[in-house]
């Protein structure tokens, strides 16, 4: 959008969209850029004037935040000790690794 100034104009482009030149703007493709709100989870996908957010597959939420569908995760981690940890959301189990 460009206004009159005295003896020149002013462009100032709209939300969305940066400045190219003096007289345009183009469409500001903020996936690209990296500067969008979406989880590491989520694609991003460009719009006219923003963007949009939705989770990857296997993962669930509004784009912004997204969780894996499955709440239980069990993270295995073998130990120095040849034991084997398996950590839970609450706790901890120890047994020993098979041989």
């Amino acid at each position: 959008m460009c206004v009159n100034t005295p003896g020149s104009f002013m462009c100032i482009c709209h939300t969305g969209y940066i400045r190219i030149d003096d007289y345009s703007c183009t469409e500001h493709d903020e996936c690209t850029t990296g500067l969008h709100r979406c989880d590491e989870n989520a694609i991003c996908f460009n719009t006219v004037g923003g963007h949009s957010c939705s989770c990857k597959p296997g993962y669930v939420g509004n784009g912004t935040v997204c969780r894996g569908e499955t709440h239980t995760r069990i993270h295995t981690h073998f130990t120095l000790s040849g034991h084997t940890k398996h950590h839970l959301p609450s706790y901890c189990m120890s047994r020993k690794a098979p041989t």
